[in-house]
């Protein structure tokens, strides 16, 4: 996405869920996409301990279901349109 830094800090969605002990965070997370699976990744950081946890759908369109969404709100996720 050419985001500076985005080497150093970032990781795809798939390969956190893959394996999401190796990639722990107690900071702040965000995750970028409006899927099922970034609602996944988001729920999953959170439960690991992030502090705070946000979810920016990249688009205009969330595709993630409702009840991913609704779960995700009662995690504390901070969803963001």
């Amino acid at each position: 996405m050419a985001i500076p830094g985005e080497g150093d800090y970032s990781i795809s969605g798939v390969d956190f869920l893959v394996a999401p002990d190796q990639h722990v965070n107690t900071g702040t997370v965000f995750v970028l996409g409006a899927g099922n699976s970034a609602v996944d990744a988001a729920r999953v950081a959170k439960h690991q301990g992030a502090k705070e946890v946000h979810l920016f759908a990249r688009t205009n369109r969330i595709r993630a279901s409702a009840k991913e969404l609704d779960e995700a709100r009662e995690d504390g996720i901070h969803i963001h349109q």
